[in-house]
């Protein structure tokens, strides 16, 4: 489980041994869950030169339909593991807990 604190729209970065660890290995997209919610939302995965994996495209609408803010905390739950040969991408529970 991760903890994330959005303060950026463009992209969120998350280290590389919690990246490894949630079978996100390459550029991919991901795809996040919240739990209540109807749909769901793709987001691109992208390592940096600096051993970083980012969450890109798809990252602000993520933020914008969720309402996320500065100091909100968001937490990412793998619930399905990726699988490049059955063509299935990593599925994240991410749950939000709110500056109040």
């Amino acid at each position: 489980m991760l903890h994330s604190f959005p303060s950026n729209l463009t992209f969120a970065y998350y280290p590389e041994e919690w990246a490894l660890k949630n079978m996100i290995t390459k550029n991919d997209r991901v795809e996040l869950r919240v739990q209540g919610e109807h749909i769901f939302w793709l987001v691109g995965c992208r390592w940096n030169c600096m051993a970083q994996c980012q969450f890109r495209a798809g990252w602000a609408e993520f933020v914008l339909d969720t309402n996320l803010e500065e100091g909100d905390v968001c937490m990412f739950e793998l619930v399905q593991e990726g699988n490049l040969e059955a063509r299935k991408r990593p599925v994240f529970n991410a749950r939000i807990f709110r500056l109040v």
